[in-house]
């Protein structure tokens, strides 16, 4: 009983071993055919701009080959050999489907980058060289210019908080400038480069410096956020201290006006004497 259990359960793993393969190996063969007809496809239109009279004839030798293989004996070969023939053309096409891509996507990466340098790199800049200081502040140092800049009620802070020091403002900047040159040597060697090689720049050179970038900018943005927020919240206490103090100063400014007041006497007419007071009639002896 037990040898037959045994039997059965080797039995059940070979037919899902021998499912799971069958499976693998259709998947392999959708792949090639899929890749084989896009291929063809491509080489009529996407390629046709970016790639060489050479390059085609290369291409198209490849796909020839790899297809009639498929034909005549991709439909019984095992699943290795038709995922050998897929990887064989994805190495011949990918190249030039990341040239057609890049020439395809890079315009528009570009002009994201330079709407990042003049809208949220030139604000974050400006407002990072207002409020920096040009080393960088002991506790009491930064305490006195906060108090500094808090003005008194009904008036606007006059100075820029020390958030930043004269180095990040410094890099930033050059940060900008450079990026800023790197777009405009970038978009004149992409107006006048051959699209049938390969661009001057890759698309993910364009991302990462987008990515650095950016990353810089909300660092900076959100440490501004954040001291800000504190500046507001201490300038609106030193606001109702002020007020208080004022209130208190008003309250003793009434006392003391109500103690130094003088109670006159009566005054008389010039010329004329006081009223006598009345004479007390003495008692009787007894």
């Amino acid at each position: 009983m037990a040898t037959l259990l045994k039997s059965s359960s080797e039995g059940l793993r070979e037919y899902d071993a021998a499912d799971n393969e069958r499976d693998l190996l259709n998947e392999a063969k959708n792949n090639l055919e899929r890749t084989i007809f896009t291929t063809l496809s491509d080489i009529e239109i996407a390629f046709d701009n970016h790639t060489t009279e050479a390059e085609l004839e290369a291409l198209s030798a490849t796909i020839n080959k790899i297809s009639q293989w498929y034909d005549e004996e991709g439909h019984y070969a095992p699943r290795s050999a038709v995922e050998e023939h897929l990887t064989r053309l994805q190495e011949v096409v990918d190249p030039y489907k990341r040239r057609v891509q890049a020439f395809t996507e890079l315009p528009a990466a570009l002009t994201k980058l330079e709407e990042l340098l003049t809208s949220k790199a030139q604000a974050i800049s400006i407002v990072m060289s207002a409020n920096s200081a040009h080393e960088i502040l002991t506790a009491s140092e930064f305490v006195q210019a906060l108090n500094e800049s808090l003005a008194n009620e009904g008036e606007e802070k006059k100075a820029g908080l020390p958030i930043y020091t004269h180095e990040e403002v410094e890099a930033l900047r050059k940060l900008i400038s450079e990026t800023q040159t790197w777009l405009t040597e970038t978009r004149s060697l992409l107006a006048t480069c051959d699209h049938r090689a390969d661009p001057p720049v890759r698309l993910a050179t364009v991302t990462e410096r987008m990515e650095v970038l950016n990353a810089k900018l909300d660092y900076f943005g959100h440490r501004g956020e954040n001291w800000f927020t504190t500046y507001k919240r201490l300038f609106d206490i030193k606001k109702v201290l002020l007020l208080e103090a004022a209130r208190k100063a008003d309250a003793v400014d009434d006392t003391t006006a109500g103690n130094d007041t003088v109670i006159e006497a009566p005054q008389t007419e010039e010329g004329s004497s006081p009223p006598e007071e009345p004479e007390t009639a003495p008692e009787p002896e007894s």
